[in-house]
């Protein structure tokens, strides 16, 4: 296979510098570990209500990463699927 192209090994570089021009966005990233933090705490916590753990999670969080959050309604459902993901299925 390698002798119908001769055997040469194109080698492909990346760009040295970064192609984005913009600053990094800390109040998304802090968003992201909010998140993440509320699904690892309805994994932990399955009989807390999805309304009461974001209601925990989100006091005293800043306008700007609450602006860089899912809708409310997507964060609820976001916890509740985490949370049914490890409870026993309901009998039939």
């Amino acid at each position: 296979m390698d002798a119908d192209r001769g055997g040469a090994v194109k080698l492909v570089k990346r760009p040295t510098e970064s192609e984005h021009s913009h600053p990094p966005n800390q109040e998304e990233s802090e968003a992201e570990k909010l998140t993440v933090r509320m699904k690892r705490k309805a994994e932990e916590h399955p009989e807390q209500r999805a309304a009461q753990l974001l209601r925990s999670e989100l006091q005293g969080t800043s306008c700007g990463v609450l602006s860089q959050l899912l809708e409310q309604t997507a964060l609820v459902c976001t916890v509740r699927r985490v949370r049914q993901k490890n409870l026993p299925p309901n009998p039939i």
